[in-house]
This record gives structure tokens, sequence and C-alpha cells, in this order.
């Protein structure tokens, strides 16, 4: 499954869009399935969870890119030691827009250096123009007929049988006959034996494969923009 999470203020003409690849382990997708015949996991409403949760996955890789504006400043040891990257922190500083500032902390280092000791800390602010919330449904459209053999109440020759021929059939069997003077039965015995009626039958490989993929397409236009973090 693909999709594309647009940033609201990407700018088309100056940056790729970036491509992520997302793999999720998931313990028993066959329990998941309403049957073993189902077309696919992403179709069920766990599926749906699923790729729910992997737009959120997106959306934080989405994030990061939108700190454009960087801010490294200096505070107390003993003030950062409760600090994590998991936290923000708004700065208030005269030289700072609005004389403030509120970003994620993406690096610290503690220094000690004889009987000085500080930390060093370094904040990344989103230049978002508001945090929006995703969808909380995505709908998924199949990009390509379901591939493999449907339910099997549904089977019939065409889905095993790829090709047939027929040669000598009982039509022309009856026309070499009447063609051709047989004066015994012995004769006949032997002219239906010299054209004696063969079926080649040809049938499809239906062995599967470890992995049948099938694409999806996402209805809506999925967009979201990082929250306005500098004042």
């Amino acid at each position: 499954m693909s999709f594309r999470l647009n940033h609201k203020s990407h700018l088309l003409q100056r940056a790729d869009a970036k491509k992520l690849d997302v793999v999720l382990r998931l313990a028993n997708v066959i329990q998941e399935l309403p049957s073993l015949s189902a077309p696919s996991f992403f179709e069920t409403e766990r599926g749906r969870k699923t790729v729910a949760h992997a737009v959120k996955i997106a959306r934080c890789h989405l994030a990061s890119s939108a700190r454009g504006l960087e801010v490294v400043f200096k505070v107390g040891f003993d003030q950062a030691l409760s600090l994590s990257l998991d936290h923000s922190i708004e700065i208030h500083h005269p030289s700072l827009p609005g004389a403030k500032a509120k970003g994620k902390l993406v690096g610290y280092k503690l220094v000690a250096s004889f009987e000085k000791r500080w930390a060093q800390l370094k904040v990344a602010i989103s230049t978002g123009m508001g945090e929006t919330e995703l969808p909380s449904f995505i709908e998924l459209i199949p990009v390509a007929p379901l591939e493999g053999l449907p339910e099997i109440d549904k089977l019939d020759n065409h889905y095993f049988v790829e090709a047939l021929n027929i040669n000598n059939q009982a039509t022309d069997q009856l026309r070499v006959i009447q063609q051709s003077a047989i004066p015994t039965i012995d004769n006949l015995k032997q002219l239906l034996n010299n054209h004696q009626t063969a079926v080649t039958l040809k049938l499809k490989d239906i062995r599967s494969v470890d992995v049948l993929e099938r694409r999806f397409s996402v209805s809506t236009p999925l967009s979201w923009s990082a929250p306005i973090e500098d004042v």
C-alpha cells in the first residue's frame, strides 16, 4: 500500500517529495480475516486502523521535516538533568520575534569543566500553518482487480483451463467414413484407429506465491500542517 501525505506549506518547486517505506509487523493477519478467501486484510476494520496508524507514522516524519528553525542556547546544568528528546520547550528571550518561541528538543549536551557546568540545548521550531487533524476514516480503492482465485463457490473451468484443443471429433470421423470405401468391419476399425479423437488440455498455473501484492489508492487527498510553534 502506498500513499502520499502532503504538507500544506510544502514548496513543490523547491523540494522533492520524500518517500518513506513503513514496515508494519502484524502478529496474525489470518485471524483478522472474515474467511480464508477474503480479498485483503486492509479491507477489514483492523486493516483500516493499520492504514491510519501508518499515516500517523508518516505525520511524525513530516513534522520533523517541518521544523525549519533551530535555536541553540545554554542553561544551568541542573535544569537539564530531567530533560529528554520527548520534551517540547518554550523559550523566552527578547531577541526572538514576539520574545518567545516553542519547539521540540532535538539535541542536548551536558558539559562539566572543572568548577563550571552547563547544558547546551538545541530546539527545533516548526513553521507550519496550524496543526490540522488527520481524517478518522481512510477509504481505500483497489488499483487493480484482485489477483488469485475468487471464493470457492464461484470457481468454474475458466479459472483452471487455459486452452482446450480437440482433434478428430465425431463429425470429423463421420466425414472420413463417408468419404472412404469400407468393405468390412475390420476396415472400419482400422480407419477409426487411424483417426482417433485426441483431446489436448492445458491447465493454468494456479500455484500460489509467497506474497500476493495488491495495490490501493486513497480516495481523498491527505494533507497535514505542523502547529505554529514560533510566535
